[in-house]
């Protein structure tokens, strides 16, 4: 599963569904037969499994009679995932269900994690934080008292499991890894290359069946012996002999060639040689989508990623298109050459389907990398493949972020591979673009960390190609203040804008530019400010503030949509000096304007309509309050799709403070009260005491609503 931030929407969806009896990725499969539920993306095996019977009965044994816990771990291409794979297969019935989880990141487990919504009843899920979400779903499938498999695939390391384990003998869990460190108390797995010192060991007889062939098993049993009897190398090898023909004696003879001429490093020679060894025989359009998605995620590939660029609805693809090479766009503009180009990568076993979809074995990505390494071929091939993503990554706006979420997991698989150049990253204008994108992205959606992560790297590449007056150096330190102050490094963010604002005044990047650098400035100062209690910093933030405003009523107009984000920062500023009155008026103003200059559901909007709603209620004037909150609330449900948004939660505790104010004149806002905060999982004792205090001083409990920009 790859969206990011919406798992609420979804468990929604899946409650629709789940009682339609209707099946699909993370809903339950209804069968005759146990397991009564297959959830998540299976990977699928495609061929028979060879040489695992001792290692696919101690897994079952370790996990039926002697623990929770079985876990496989070993090199890259020595086939863990389908090891698992073939246990699901064989010993399935055994399990009232099974949930299948991509565990290579912590976004992607806990993402997974929650398809368990589709079998279990729990309230409250969608107003949960998502991991509170996934530990409660875990929670409550063990207390069903059921026999539940779940596997963690591809899991980094031991660490990256703390607080995803179970307590109970009746779920039990099943983990890959590449890590060879586990210590003894899991009972590790550790498979094997597969023997080949005979024609009939399972090396061989692997090799032969996947190249589909029955004669020379002396030639298959030396060339399974070259490949070091690992079952990724010899699935490749298997997949270009049935498809180009030849002996298993030729094939050994080039893969010779190959490993004298192309060193290993940290990959398998096996698997670097049977790479190669296919990546050369590739035709151009096959070779160039390997090339292109060896950089990407390794699941969820899919032939849209290419042929969306040509029409793509991003406001300026074009800006893209010179760092795409012209082969690479013309394949793009002809979705059959796209689809022939993939027939020809799963016939040749380096991409497996799933569903509509297809992967990349990880170690095959890496090698296909790895094999990129002269300075005429590595950039030109990363670089390509971040200028076709992104020539599709929107800008982002409320409505793209279903594409952006689909989009993102491929910029962290592209940030995570990213090359480095001479001394530094190579550098690339669309890499920039997208690590900046998507961090914007995921710091909208409360994922703080990658954000943080993203705008430090889209720093780094413009410091890597531009010089220091560049003004899109300035933006980048704007970004990365931004995503510090939204991970609550408000020091570090603080001294970011300030660099911003140095930079912008020493370069002379404009008025409009230097009214922005002092707006986020101020946010930065302010959020301190009121994190240590200094009034000094607040003030400061004023000021700063002021001096933006000042700018763009003379560059842009006073009805103009940055005087509005200027006015929306200053209420903020003077609600956390006191000035509760003038406060409420900005927000007023502010209101007003993004109402005419704004699209429907700018999630700009909502941040003024809390503001001065909030305000309001403060100052005694929760009639007038009520509609604005309400307007805001559903604004930020629809653009987020998530209840557990910090926005939509912000909103909803002042909707709740609005009603109980009101609930001393008419009793009915009581329970209306009562029921927003029961929905979105609010304290109700602590809201109570909130609203006692209303009208008058504002109380921390509310917080600021939120920021301009």
């Amino acid at each position: 599963m790859t969206v990011l931030g919406e798992a609420a929407s979804a468990i929604k969806v899946i409650e629709f569904f789940r009682s339609l009896g209707v099946g699909f990725k993370g809903m339950p499969e209804r069968v005759a037969q146990k397991p009564h539920y297959r959830l998540g993306d299976w990977p699928e095996i495609g061929r028979g499994v060879v040489g695992r019977e001792d290692l696919n009965g101690l897994i079952a044994d370790q996990l039926g009679n002697r623990g929770v816990v079985a876990i496989v771990k070993g090199t890259g291409g020595i086939g863990k995932t389908t090891l698992a794979r073939h246990h699901v297969e064989k010993h399935g019935e055994r399990y009232h269900g099974i949930l299948w989880v991509q565990a290579e990141t912590e976004t992607s487990l806990v993402e997974d994690l929650t398809m368990l919504a589709a079998v279990v009843e729990l309230r409250g899920l969608d107003l949960m934080e998502p991991k509170k979400r996934a530990r409660a779903l875990l929670d409550a499938l063990e207390r069903r008292g059921e026999d539940w498999l779940i596997v963690y695939d591809n899991v980094p390391n031991e660490k990256a499991l703390t607080g995803w384990g179970v307590k109970g003998a009746r779920v039990r869990l099943l983990i890959t890894s590449r890590d060879t460190a586990w210590p003894q108390s899991y009972r590790p797995i550790s498979p094997d290359v597969l023997p080949t010192e005979a024609p009939g060991d399972p090396g061989p007889v692997l090799l032969m069946a996947e190249a589909g062939r029955r004669d020379d098993l002396a030639g298959a049993q030396a060339l399974a012996a070259d490949l070091g009897g690992l079952p990724l190398a010899l699935v490749a090898a298997g997949g270009l002999i049935r498809e180009r023909g030849g002996s298993f004696g030729d094939y050994r003879e080039r893969l010779a060639a190959v490993l004298v001429q192309e060193p290993s490093g940290d990959y398998p020679d096996g698997v670097i040689g049977a790479v190669k060894l296919s990546y050369d025989a590739l035709e151009q359009d096959a070779r160039a989508v390997l090339d292109i998605f060896a950089w990407y995620a390794p699941e969820g590939l899919e032939a849209r990623l290419l042929t969306d660029v040509p029409h793509c609805s991003a406001p300026n693809p074009k800006e893209f298109w010179d760092e795409t090479p012209h082969d690479v766009m013309e394949l793009c503009k002809d979705p059959p050459r796209v689809e022939a180009a993939l027939a020809v990568l799963v016939r040749r076993s380096l991409l497996s389907r799933q569903g509509a979809s297809y992967a990349l074995h990880r170690m095959s990505a890496a090698a296909v990398r790895a094999l990129q390494v002269d300075a005429q071929h590595r950039d030109p091939s990363a670089r390509a493949a971040s200028a076709v993503l992104a020539t599709s990554y929107p800008h982002v706006y409320t409505n793209t972020y279903s594409q952006c979420a689909r989009l993102t997991p491929h910029v962290m698989a592209l940030h995570r591979a990213w090359p480095l150049g001479e001394g530094d990253r190579v550098t690339s204008a669309a890499a920039d673009y997208l690590f900046n994108q998507a961090s914007i992205y995921l710091r909208e959606m409360a994922e703080q960390d990658p954000a943080l992560d993203l705008a430090e790297a889209g720093l780094a590449l413009k410091r890597a190609r531009l010089l220091e007056s560049d003004r899109e150096i300035a933006v980048g330190w704007s970004m990365l203040g931004k995503a510090y102050q939204a991970a609550g490094q408000l020091e570090e963010a603080v001294r970011a804008q300030a660099e911003n604002v140095r930079l912008s005044r020493e370069y002379d990047h404009g008025v409009a530019y230097l009214a922005t650098a002092h707006n986020n400035h101020a946010s930065a100062l302010r959020m301190l400010g009121q994190a240590r209690g200094d009034r000094a910093l607040l003030e400061q933030a004023r000021d700063a503030d002021q001096a933006a405003l000042e700018l763009r009523r003379k560059a842009f107009g006073a009805g103009s949509e940055e005087v509005a984000a200027s006015l929306t920062n200053l209420a903020l500023l003077l609600h956390a000096l006191g000035d509760i009155a003038t406060a409420r008026d900005f927000s007023l103003k502010a209101m007003a304007i993004q109402r005419k200059v704004l699209p429907a559901g700018d999630t700009r909007l909502g941040t003024s309509l809390t503001n001065a709603g909030g305000l309001h209620v403060v100052l005694g004037g929760a009639e007038t309050a009520l509609p604005l909150l309400k307007e805001a609330l559903d604004l930020f449900r629809t653009a987020y799709g998530r209840d557990d948004h910090p926005s939509v939660r912000r909103t909803a505790g002042w909707l709740v403070s609005c009603h109980l104010v009101l609930a001393r004149r008419a009793p009915v806002h009581s329970a209306k009260a009562r029921r927003i905060a029961e929905e979105f999982g609010l304290d109700w004792d602590e809201r109570q005491n909130v609203a006692a205090q209303y009208p008058g001083p504002v109380v921390a409990a509310d917080g600021p609503p939120g920021a301009g920009s």
